[in-house]
């Protein structure tokens, strides 16, 4: 192995250093003193970081698809690639590098590093996912899978089957197939706030409560939700919602999993597949929240033979799936009427927060504690939106553009605790759906800057 000292400065403290040891298969990520193991980490992008970089700058200047799906095929990192021009076409690229792994090698498991195991290379290009100009006539992404039948990567909590919350937008899209960029920007709003999981699982609820006596509280409960259009809408307190619906399905489906997925799976990965993929925490999530694994899996399961993933376990026991629904509906009215009461009309469940955190995604602190920020209502999008809009009509400008970066343009804080003025200046513009203008060309630009440095350079 080879090694290297590394030092990290540590303010109003001590430096911390330690000893980081690399195999040719790349750093070693853990070791197991007891049996003398180390685990390195190969990354598929290593040594193209650069490479990548310089891709993702060229391809702002790249002239028609050739041009620009060359740039694509240097990006190495996992990323998804759109592509538009003012002639009206659009593509799309799913970048990245990927190995060419030897037979029988399942990426969830580390492998001996004795060289049998090592990658026969990198896989072609040509077979990233990439499609030009679809029959559909649009390209929609929401986290999902890239192309039907593509495999997951090598994060195992990954799922793609037939549960995906890209369909909410492919739905929408397909009732009005000719957009305005204003009725396109209303797909957030409209995207944003839709429970993901009653389109999923309400023909199984009302199929298990079908003989159910009208005064049965759990027919009651799927009666309410087959009258709800999914939309979490706010009530004029401002924490709660109009409707109890997300709070229903997430009561019912943490039964539901603990009744399933959770029993099927030995322990203690079976925790991992415990969450209803519903934030419960008023402090709220940090990102935008998908249909969790396990509810995914649970959703395949109950289409049993019609899933597109072959079904080699019973998660039911045994049980007729009908049974388990109705006992998993049981709870979620025991647990919700003990909270609210008896009278489902009258439950009032408490909104979900958005916080923008002072640690990124990884729980590394990039901020102070006191930088973080509440807002009232969770809206299940990122915290920037963008809109281009390519328009080769005449009188038009060729390219417009719009975004919205909350909590604000610039997080920049002076060594005196000043904050920029553009700190949290696009908070309300995002809070109502709003947006701002791009300046793209130099007449815009010049009409709207604030300031002009003027650079000298010496020769």
């Amino acid at each position: 192995m080879l090694s290297r000292e590394e030092t990290i400065a540590v303010k109003d403290g001590q430096p911390e250093t330690f000893t980081v040891w690399r195999t040719i298969h790349g750093n070693v990520i853990k070791t197991d003193p007891k049996t003398q193991t180390a685990y390195a980490k190969a990354r598929a992008w290593e040594g193209k970081e650069v490479a990548s970089l310089l891709a993702w700058t060229h391809q702002m200047k790249a002239k028609d698809w050739p041009t620009w799906t060359q740039q694509a095929a240097q990006q190495a990192l996992t990323i998804n690639w759109y592509y538009a021009d003012v002639d009206g076409n659009i593509g799309y690229v799913h970048t990245g590098a990927y190995p060419d792994r030897q037979p029988g090698h399942d990426p969830r498991l580390p492998v001996p590093g004795t060289g049998k195991w090592d990658w026969k290379g990198m896989l072609s290009f040509d077979l990233n996912p990439k499609v030009y100009n679809p029959q559909s006539g649009y390209i929609a992404n929401w986290n999902n899978s890239p192309q039907q039948g593509y495999p997951a990567s090598d994060l195992f909590a990954f799922l793609w089957g037939g549960a995906d919350r890209v369909t909410g937008i492919s739905q929408l899209i397909d009732k009005q197939p000719t957009l305005t960029h204003e009725q396109a920007w209303d797909l957030i709003r409209k995207t944003s706030r839709q429970d993901l999981n009653l389109r999923l699982f309400l023909p199984d609820l009302q199929k298990a409560t079908a003989k159910l006596p009208e005064n049965d509280p759990r027919h009651q409960l799927v009666k309410l939700l087959a009258s709800w259009d999914g939309a979490n809408m706010l009530n004029d307190d401002g924490k709660t919602y109009q409707q109890p619906g997300s709070a229903m399905l997430n009561a019912w489906l943490t039964s539901m999993l603990k009744r399933t997925v959770v029993v099927a799976v030995p322990e203690p990965f079976n925790t991992w597949y415990s969450a209803s993929g519903y934030e419960t925490t008023q402090d709220g999530p940090t990102g935008s929240l998908n249909i969790s694994v396990g509810t995914k899996i649970l959703y395949e399961a109950l289409q049993g033979e019609k899933s597109a993933i072959p079904q080699a376990v019973d998660l039911f026991g045994g049980k007729p799936q009908q049974e388990v629904i109705l006992a998993a509906l049981d709870d979620a009215w025991q647990q919700l009427s003990t909270r609210y009461g008896t009278n489902i009309q009258q439950w009032q469940t408490p909104a979900m927060a958005l916080t923008f955190r002072a640690n990124n995604f990884f729980g590394v602190p990039q901020a102070a504690a006191q930088e973080a920020y509440h807002q009232a209502e969770y809206q299940n999008r990122g915290t920037e939106n963008d809109m281009i809009v390519f328009s080769p009509s005449s009188g038009a400008a060729p390219v417009l553009a719009w975004d919205v970066v909350a909590p604000g343009q610039s997080g920049f804080i002076a060594p005196d605790g000043t904050r920029d003025k553009h700190y949290d200046d696009q908070l309300k513009m995002y809070e109502t759906f709003g947006r701002k203008p791009l300046w793209l060309t130099e007449q815009e630009v010049s009409a709207h800057q604030e300031s002009q440095e003027v650079l000298q350079v010496q020769r």
